[in-house]
């Protein structure tokens, strides 16, 4: 499915491809080599909405989009989807925001908890198991 999805969507436009390049050296990667959660979240956001990752988040169940926009709303720092989804992860700065962030959106059955996995100092929450 992964494969006609790609025939059927590339090549991406120039200026998207460029634009996520963008993302990755100027905000994800001196993001994570200053540990500065802002920088590298906004640069984590920017590219769920541009590239390839655009249309991988088209596709999904509106579950997952609406998990992506609550997660917006409730002002998390840095989230995205993983590859094709329908994973979401939200990184937090403590392991309590993290739980506080779960327990906020469990607003419906359709997510469940992978872990909350702190790293440095960060953690984050993998939503999973969708419900479709």
């Amino acid at each position: 499915e992964e494969v006609s999805i790609f025939q059927k969507h590339a090549p991406i436009p120039r200026e998207e491809v460029n634009e996520v390049s963008h993302q990755i050296l100027m905000k994800v990667v001196p993001g994570l080599l200053k540990k500065d959660l802002i920088c590298f979240g906004e640069g984590i956001k920017r590219i769920q909405n541009i590239g390839f990752k655009k249309i991988e988040i088209s596709l999904q169940h509106e579950v997952v989009k609406n998990l992506l926009n609550l997660l917006n709303e409730y002002g998390v720092k840095a989230y995205g989807m993983s590859s094709f989804g329908p994973s979401v992860v939200g990184i937090t700065e403590s392991n309590q925001e993290a739980a506080e962030l779960f327990d906020k959106s469990k607003t419906g059955t359709f997510i469940s908890l992978s872990a909350i996995i702190t790293s440095g100092s960060f953690s984050s929450v993998t939503f999973f198991d969708v419900a479709m």
